[in-house]
């Protein structure tokens, strides 16, 4: 039946949208949007890694292809996870206009796991042409040729690609089911799944570890960045046809089982949302907590605070307490201190709505807000320092990172706020996931760090030497003061530019 025949019962049966005219649709929206930035930003990782490879040893190809490592791992995923984020929220925003056409929830699925896909293949292949360019410009013919170097190049942007095929179908019903947080969590426990359970014997398992199967070989090294030497990664060929199956059966379970939706029909939560928003705010007669409670509330910001020292403590249970320290300073705080606003800054218009009801200064609410959000930072670095402490690490030495990290961690936030109300979530979670990658990289490694620490603000949770300090403390905390003041300033007046 089509949408001009006659009725049935009295009510139309609701022509669902095909997959050509969903994905026919995503290209053109989201080809003019923040998106693109994506690729630009897996080139300008690439041009890090490069320039830390020159500065250390030979550029041969082997070299330049062991460098992917942190990619492939950790950086990659990641991206993927912050573009499905991005799509995610941008969709919530905009569902009431999505809503009123009829489009299956598998068809919605497939349509955003494909374009996951394709934004995917893009960084990757922007990640491994870069390496191709710095081999060539640099180490041209120095231990292969540039025909085989750009075949192995395009090999681990494919094989990257297809190997992580199930995990972008998974984000993008994470993004539909939980939004950006959603996403993020996702991702993390993607990334840290994909890590330990790379080599184990049940690798086959585990979906997360497939890619990382497919790609290992490849570039010549462990999942913990460390040279193969000889030893073989079986099971390339496998890991990339599973991971294409499984996403194909996973999509259509979801087509099989979700329900087509009715035109316009946004269904009871939808409507208790709407209803909701349309509500009347109540203030108490302290108006700014009052909005910072209701930004925070239900945003997942709490949980994820919770997440990040129950991983703290379960990492505990493997490695050494410095060990588990630089993890946390390196990867932890800045990814979870660029996380914070991106999601509360994104429910601001929900915020703001109070401001209606009461003379209230908006610059007033927003400093609530972020002041709302240095005492999460304040209080996750202190239950993390207790696990530290519990787990055997040196009184002497909590007491050196406490003070850094929650200088370093509340600097960090102020910027993300200022990025997210200038360029948007995507730009500030894209500078997130690259300055903590330039941060890994130095901070990772005790020459850079001693050399370079100083000069890369991701890098300074670990930069502890009483001469870093010296510097980047003071910084810290004269960076927090002016980017709080930027933050509340922008919050306060481009709100309605905000999403």
């Amino acid at each position: 039946m089509t949408a001009v025949e006659p009725l049935r019962h009295g009510r139309p049966r609701p022509a669902s949208v095909p997959l050509r005219r969903v994905l026919y649709s995503d290209v053109r929206v989201w080809a003019r949007s923040p998106l693109l930035l994506a690729p630009f930003a897996a080139g300008a990782v690439a041009v890090l890694t490069t320039v830390l490879l020159l500065s250390t040893g030979a550029p041969t190809w082997g070299r330049f292809l062991a460098h992917l490592n942190m990619w492939v791992v950790v950086v990659g995923p990641g991206f993927l996870a912050v573009v499905a984020g991005q799509v995610a929220t941008r969709e919530a925003a905009d569902g009431r206009a999505v809503a009123t056409r009829a489009i299956h929830p598998g068809t919605r699925t497939v349509a955003g796991s494909v374009l996951l896909l394709a934004v995917g293949a893009a960084m990757h292949l922007a990640q491994t042409l870069v390496t191709f360019v710095g081999y060539a410009v640099f180490g041209a013919g120095h231990d292969v040729s540039l025909g085989r170097a750009l075949v192995d190049a395009v090999a681990v942007a494919a094989a990257l690609t297809a190997g992580g095929a199930l995990s972008a179908v998974l984000l993008r019903i994470a993004g539909e089911k939980a939004g950006m947080a959603g996403c993020l969590v996702t991702g993390l426990v993607l990334v840290l799944t994909g890590l330990l359970w790379a080599e184990h014997p049940s690798w086959w398992a585990v979906p997360s570890t497939w890619h990382l199967r497919a790609v290992l070989p490849l570039i010549g090294t462990r999942a913990n960045g460390v040279a193969l030497e000889g030893a073989t990664l079986p099971g390339a060929t496998g890991a990339v046809v599973a991971s294409v199956v499984a996403a194909v059966l996973v999509c259509t379970v979801r087509a099989v089982l979700a329900r087509t939706p009715r035109r316009a029909d946004r269904g009871p939560r939808a409507a208790a949302v709407t209803e909701r928003a349309h509500r009347p705010a109540t203030l108490s007669a302290r108006p700014g907590p009052t909005v910072a409670v209701a930004v925070l509330r239900r945003s997942g910001v709490v949980s994820l605070a919770v997440g990040a020292v129950a991983l703290v403590a379960f990492l505990c249970r493997y490695r050494e307490p410095g060990e588990v320290a630089l993890v946390a300073a390196l990867l932890l705080l800045p990814l979870g201190c660029g996380l914070l606003p991106v999601v509360v800054v994104g429910r601001w218009r929900s915020g703001m709505r109070a401001v209606a009801v009461r003379a209230v200064s908006p610059a007033v609410l927003a400093s609530h807000v972020l002041a709302a959000l240095v005492a999460i930072v304040v209080t996750v670095v202190l239950a993390v320092t207790a696990v530290l402490l519990g787990d055997g690490l040196a009184p002497a030495d909590a007491l050196t990172l406490l003070p850094v990290w929650i200088a370093v961690g509340t600097m960090l936030t102020m910027l993300s706020a200022v990025l997210v109300a200038t360029s948007g979530a995507l730009a500030s979670l894209l500078v997130t996931v690259a300055g903590t990658t330039a941060g890994l990289l130095v901070g990772g490694n005790e020459p850079f760090r001693d050399a370079f620490g100083v000069l890369v603000p991701w890098a300074w949770p670990a930069a502890l030497a009483d001469a870093q300090m010296r510097v980047t403390l003071p910084a810290s905390v004269v960076l927090t003061v002016i980017l709080g003041a930027v933050a509340v300033r922008l919050l306060a007046t481009r709100t309605s530019r905000m999403g």
